[in-house]
């Protein structure tokens, strides 16, 4: 009786996740690729506590050299779904993936060299996220040097000035 408890658990709370992550979708908007986006979220948890719960004992998942994987795994499942939350339609959110796999046929297409500056910054922050990770944030602030750290708020708060001057509002404006 205990073990089908536990299972019954694991479904209920695999429904909840489900009914919770359409909700939020339908919360972001009333399109089908918001309804997708939060559908594709459950699914990814749902498969995550599936894995957790059938194979999450193995000593296998437990190395440390796995944190990384798992970081970036984490990360390119969270860029996959994007263009369901960015996508103006289902269409355009196809066109989107489309661009990803036949370049050049697409006007979403992102040239090589933007790729390539693309994967470099998401490494860099990868790689800063990882050495912060166990760190506050203060231990982190006060090991930068005082002119590097001006230099980088500076660039920060340039950063917000110009981008701000976008006509482009804030998403949770537009509802």
């Amino acid at each position: 009786i205990k073990k089908m408890t536990k299972k019954r658990t694991l479904y209920a709370t695999m429904f909840a996740q489900i009914v919770t992550l359409v909700l939020i979708g339908i919360w972001h908007g009333a399109a089908w690729t918001f309804i997708v986006w939060g559908g594709y979220n459950a699914l990814v948890i749902c498969t995550e506590m599936s894995l957790r719960k059938s194979i999450g004992h193995w000593k296998f998942w437990k190395l440390k050299i796995l944190v990384p994987v798992f970081g970036i795994l984490t990360y390119w499942l969270f860029a996959f779904g994007a263009p369901l939350f960015r996508g103006e339609s289902l269409g355009q959110a196809l066109n989107m993936y489309k661009a990803i796999i036949v370049p050049h046929t697409n006007p979403y297409y992102v040239s090589d060299v933007d790729k390539y500056l693309i994967a470099v910054c998401i490494t860099v922050i990868f790689l800063f996220h990882s050495y912060i990770r166990k760190r506050s944030f203060e231990k982190v602030a006060y090991a930068i040097p005082l002119p590097l750290r001006t230099l980088l708020l500076t660039g920060m708060i340039l950063g917000v000035a110009v981008a701000g001057r976008s006509n482009e509002a804030f998403i949770y404006f537009q509802f």
